[in-house]
Formats: C-alpha cells, structure tokens, sequence
C-alpha cells in the first residue's frame, strides 16, 4: 500500500500541471457550465497496465467533486472536492487529508477538479488558436531550433460532438546548462494528443506516448452539462481517522 500512497501523492501533486495553465496568455477565466462526466484512464509502464476511472461533477469554480478509483498497487480511491470555501483532497489509503483555503485565491485564478491529465475544461483558453499559442510557449523551453510543436490534425467526432484535434510535442528533454552553454545535442521525445470541442473548449479526450513504452490515454465516457445536482453533493464530511493538513 505504500506504493500506492506513493503514486496518489504523485498524482495529486499533478492535479494543476497543464490544466490550470493552459491559455494563461488570454484574458480571465473561461466561463466553465456545470457538468457531469466520468472518464477512464489507462496508463502503461514498466509495472504494466492500469485503468482507472474518474467521475467529475462541477457545478462552478468553488463547487466541485471528483472520485478516481485506481486499481494500482493494491488499490485507492482519492477524492479532490471543493465546498464553496474550502478545497479538500483525501485518499483512502493515506492516513492524512489536506484543506485548502480557496477564499485567498485570487477572483481569476483557474481551479480544476482533475486529478489526472488532460480532460475537462481547458480553464483560460478561450479559443483553439490560443490553447496552440501557450502549448507553443510552454515547449520553448527545449531550446532554439529545436523541433516543439503544437498543430491541428483534424476534425472528428467524439461522443457524436464534432471534436478539433490537436497533436503536440516533445513531451519531454534532457537539457541542462551544461548543454545548452556548450551548444550540445539535447535529446527530445514523446508526443501527445488531444480532442476538443473548440464550442465550450472542453477536452473529452487525450492520449500520449511518453518514453521508453509509458503511455496514457483519457477518455470521457459520458458527458452531461447542466446536470441537476441534489442538495449537499458538494458538502464535505471529514472522514474519522484521518488527520487534517491545512495548506
């Protein structure tokens, strides 16, 4: 089980990497409807195959659940809610839970109810053009010349809503200051994929081959906006036995 805890701390520290930030380059927050999904996650590595599966509802910026149920290791169910003044992440097979206090975040500043990787609402892009701009601006750190790109493939349909798709890439690099001060050949690799809708700029899917045979693939399953939610979905009940951490 500690390997388990492990991989939950990983992954709750990833919850903002790419979501939270995409598009930062426009203007406010995209306005985000309230939704209900579920998504199944697979991810490969050395360890094997693992699916998971992640049910998200989102009723506004300060209101959110979502449960991932991950068979990895032994198995654990992590929870990231928000209960309209305070963010709460508990796993189960940890012995602590965290508070967060979203009254001091600032009015604009993005939150997303992901634990893991691209899906749901992109947070600051406003339009395809400006999702592609920032995946261009975060990958100039590979360096000048090198081959970082962000474009569009086509156009499909995904859960019967015409979808944009977008590739980019490399994913990863293996600069360092030594390298890049004597102009050595920095090594990039791994690309990625993702599907949109670019009328509520909502990822309903997204895959990526990675390195060395690590991949993952995220799918949304089912999609509804403007679910009724009943009273007290979003309220939080700190479960006995656990210790609170305030960040």
């Amino acid at each position: 089980m500690v390997v388990a805890a492990a991989a939950a701390v990983v992954i709750i520290a990833a919850v903002f990497i790419l979501l939270s930030t995409m598009g930062s380059g426009a203007s406010g927050v995209v306005e985000t409807r309230s939704f209900r999904l579920e998504a199944t996650i697979v991810e490969k590595q050395s360890g094997g195959e693992f699916r998971s599966t992640s049910v998200v509802e989102w009723q506004d910026e300060r209101h959110f659940r979502n449960t991932l149920t991950s068979p990895y290791d032994s198995g654990f169910t992590g929870t990231l809610s928000a209960d309209g003044e305070w963010r709460w992440v508990v796993v189960d097979s940890m012995p602590t839970y965290t508070r967060l206090d979203l009254r001091e975040a600032p009015p604009d500043a993005p939150v997303s109810p992901l634990f893991y990787r691209q899906i749901g609402p992109t947070a600051r892009a406003h339009s395809i053009d400006d999702l592609l701009d920032d995946l261009r601006e975060q990958h100039k750190e590979f360096g000048p010349g090198k081959p970082w790109y962000a474009r569009v493939t086509g156009q499909e349909t995904y859960l019967g809503i015409p979808v944009t798709v977008i590739e980019y890439g490399p994913l990863w690099n293996d600069s360092s200051p030594e390298k890049l001060a004597n102009n050595w050949t920095i090594n990039t690799g791994g690309s990625a994929r993702m599907w949109i809708d670019p009328e509520t700029m909502f990822i309903l899917r997204s895959e990526a081959e990675v390195q060395d045979g690590m991949s993952y693939r995220v799918e949304v399953t089912s999609l509804d906006f403007d679910p009724e939610f009943a009273p007290g979905t979003f309220d939080f009940v700190p479960p006995p036995g656990k210790t609170e951490v305030i960040e």
